[in-house]
């Protein structure tokens, strides 16, 4: 019966869920709607503001996902007490990068391009590697604001699994419960 619990308990924390929180899926929805067909249709700082929010929320989320999984696979613990603010500090990092200096907008037009380049030339073919437009304006650091939300999220997750494990590795059972202990 106890290992039945573990199990349950074990079933209700996968690693890498996360990623399918509903704020990690919307993210995901506005970035490709909005960089698909809204930024096209209404170019400006709203459609660029919101790439960009929605870009913030969902690299540190898909960063912790796939560590996640990776400690699961690799029999690690799954959560590190750090994990919401190296995750949130690295993307921030690369953002502002990408956003001030010319090489960061440079390495991130060609990098882009090249994964672009790589989708491409698997359905219609290759050609050459171009980079894709990134507009480096000072403004899109106020989209620096959501960064707190991807904090929250993968910080309760990090205390969720804790006490999982706490959970897990301390089961009370019946007789424990209704002593008074």
């Amino acid at each position: 019966m106890g290992g039945y619990e573990l199990s349950d308990e074990r079933r209700s924390l996968t690693a890498g869920e996360l990623a399918c929180h509903p704020v990690a899926i919307t993210a995901l929805a506005v970035l490709v709607v909005n960089d698909r067909w809204l930024k096209s249709a209404w170019p400006g700082f709203v459609t660029g503001t919101l790439s960009n929010c929605a870009g913030l929320v969902l690299l540190p989320i898909a960063l912790f996902s796939v560590t996640e999984l990776l400690r699961r696979i690799f029999r690690r613990p799954v959560t590190w007490r750090y994990d919401p603010f190296v995750w949130v500090a690295l993307s921030v990092s690369g953002f502002v990068f990408v956003k001030v200096t010319p090489a960061g907008n440079d390495t991130y037009a060609w990098a882009i391009g090249a994964i672009r380049w790589a989708a491409q030339a698997l359905l219609y073919g290759s050609g050459p590697i171009r980079p894709v437009l990134v507009s480096r304006d000072q403004t899109d650091l106020l989209a620096l604001a959501v960064s707190a939300l991807p904090v929250l999220l993968i910080r309760n997750r990090t205390r969720a699994t804790r006490a999982a494990s706490f959970t897990a590795e301390h089961p009370t059972t019946d007789t424990q419960a209704g002593s008074g202990r």
